[in-house]
């Protein structure tokens, strides 16, 4: 039933069409009442949606296809929509006989599409992916609608928790045949800068990872031997409490560097935070938390951190399972796709399962990358594949490692400020019996 255009449809129209969907008798639950539904551009909103969704929970499998892109549709449409796939599976499962199992092989429903819809975002992203985790929805389309990072990630998980459930099951003909298919194309959740990749790539692991770790390292010496200096001259001795950093020659005991004419240089302290903060901007900015495709290949890589890996599958030529995940036009730079080679490595090597990612019509991504992270065949992209998760891992390495020298960092601030307060106390005290003294003479 194709209803495409139609605005004066409407959530009333909707509303009658899911009655008839929700009353309609069946042969066998294998039968859907209609095979594909599309309500495309129909003017409809969240209530027309939630009588839709009233529908497909009440009579499980009415729909396999169901098109209601190009509407008014928020994210609370889509949450319910997801909740009643969701419901109609668990419904099935428990009283699964014949004709029953089919659904829960094929999916409560086989393809829905929320495109353009710009008012859903990352909340009723998630609440699908439980759907699809469920296997209650094998392909869901929204491209152009307002997703972000965080509604990615979880796209993510759900592929990990896929993988993992799907590689037990290894012998399955209908694992093979039934890819899961997510296509977010269009969703701007990348992070390319206008400017180019110059302020980003220009800085490999190595030279951000000897950064942060000389600037930190000079930003700590210099707080501890300011807290030891103000403490000793209060009268506290805390050896042993801070811990022992070297003193350069060009140092005074308070840390200050010496010039050539004894005098000292003030700026030292804002000169070393300036450059802490400078080599924490450069790991954020490298790592882009905000970038759907690395929050995408970041999720997979942390579901998968206790992964034994003695347990590892050995790789056949045919994968046994298939994950699919369009990234068009998304806004992606060259160094978002190295995550994205890295976890196709990781699922093909540790699950057996065929990752492929389509990052066309992104700027700056080269033809011989797109055509890697497509690939049905990843061993005749393997050199590229392999270069580019090196990256991605070892750029998570350094940007773990900034992390934690920042933490210390902060933690010797606080330390410094905890230290300075005391400081503080002591000589108020001090001041306090100078002027008890004064008072009583």
């Amino acid at each position: 039933m194709y209803l495409s255009g139609n605005e004066a449809i409407g959530d009333s129209g909707a509303a009658a069409i899911a009655a008839a969907l929700k009353t309609s008798p069946r042969i066998s639950l294998s039968q859907p009442v209609i095979h594909t539904l599309d309500l495309s551009s129909c003017g409809i909103g969240d209530t027309g949606v939630e009588a839709l969704a009233t529908a497909i929970e009440a009579n499980p499998g009415c729909v396999l296809v169901l098109d209601l892109s190009n509407n008014r549709i928020t994210d609370e449409g889509a949450v319910m929509l997801a909740r009643a796939l969701q419901q109609s599976y668990e419904m099935i499962r428990s009283r699964t006989t014949g004709s029953e199992s089919i659904l829960l092989v094929r999916g409560i429903m086989e393809h829905l599409d929320l495109s353009n819809n710009k008012h859903i975002g990352s909340k009723g992203l998630s609440e699908l992916s439980l759907s699809m985790e469920c296997d209650a929805l094998r392909r869901l389309s929204l491209r152009s609608c307002s997703v972000q990072a965080d509604g990615v990630a979880n796209v993510g998980k759900m592929f990990s928790s896929l993988a993992s459930k799907k590689s037990s099951n290894l012998d399955s003909i209908t694992s093979r045949s039934i890819p899961i298919q997510v296509d977010l194309s269009g969703n701007a959740f990348g992070s390319l800068q206008e400017k180019g990749e110059s302020g980003i790539a220009s800085y490999s692991a190595s030279l951000l990872k000897s950064k942060a770790s000389a600037t930190t390292a000079s930003y700590l010496n210099f707080i501890g031997k300011k807290i030891k200096s103000g403490l000793k001259d209060a009268g506290l001795d805390i050896e042993g409490l801070l811990p022992p950093q070297d003193q350069s020659d060009d140092e005074d005991g308070d840390g200050r560097l010496k010039k050539d004419d004894d005098t000292f240089d003030d700026s030292t302290e804002s000169n070393e935070v300036d450059y802490e903060y400078d080599a924490i901007d450069i790991a954020s900015k490298y790592s882009a938390p905000q970038c759907g495709a690395r929050a995408f290949a970041d999720a997979i890589f942390e579901d998968n951190n206790n992964w034994d890996e003695s347990a590892s599958i050995t790789v056949h030529k045919s994968s046994a399972y298939c994950l699919q995940v369009g990234m068009r036009f998304c806004s992606l730079d060259s160094s978002s796709v190295d995550g994205l080679a890295a976890v196709k490595l990781l699922l093909r090597d540790r699950y057996h399962v065929d990752l492929r990612v389509d990052v066309s019509m992104n700027k700056n991504i080269e033809s011989n990358l797109i055509s890697a992270l497509r690939s049905e065949s990843p061993s005749f992209d393997e050199s590229n594949l392999n270069e580019m998760s090196q990256r991605y891992t070892e750029a998570r390495e350094t940007i773990r490692k900034a992390r934690e020298r920042a933490k210390q960092a902060t933690e010797a601030e606080a330390a410094r400020l905890q230290a300075e307060d005391a400081i503080s106390g002591i000589i108020g005290d001090e001041e306090d019996k100078e002027e008890d003294l004064y008072d009583d003479y």
